[in-house]
C-alpha cells in the first residue's frame, strides 16, 4: 500500500510540473495551470484525509466490536444488540 502511495505521488508530482510548465495552457490564461495543479493537490488532499478518517472508523468499530463481544459475551449474540 505504501509502495504503491509513493509511486502515486510520484506519477501526480510529474503531471503536475508538465500541467504548470505547459505553454499551450498558459496561452489560454497565465496562471490556469498553477490553478488547476492547485485545485487538483486540494482535491487529493481531501481523498487522502476522508481515507484516512474511515480507516480510522473502521478501525474504532472493530475495537469497539470486540471490546463489547469481550465484555458481554451472552448479549453480544444477539445481533440488534451488537449493533446498536
Amino acid at each position: 500500500k505504501r509502495v504503491q502511495a509513493q509511486l502515486n505521488i510520484e506519477y501526480n508530482e510529474r503531471i503536475f510540473a508538465a500541467i504548470e510548465n505547459s505553454r499551450e495552457i498558459a496561452e489560454l490564461s497565465p496562471n490556469l495551470g498553477d490553478l488547476l495543479v492547485a485545485q487538483a493537490r486540494s482535491i487529493l488532499t481531501m481523498k487522502s484525509i476522508a481515507e484516512q478518517l474511515n480507516e480510522n472508523l473502521d478501525n474504532h468499530l472493530k475495537t469497539t466490536r470486540e471490546k463489547l463481544i469481550h465484555e458481554h459475551p451472552i448479549k453480544s449474540k444477539i445481533a440488534r444488540w451488537i449493533d446498536r
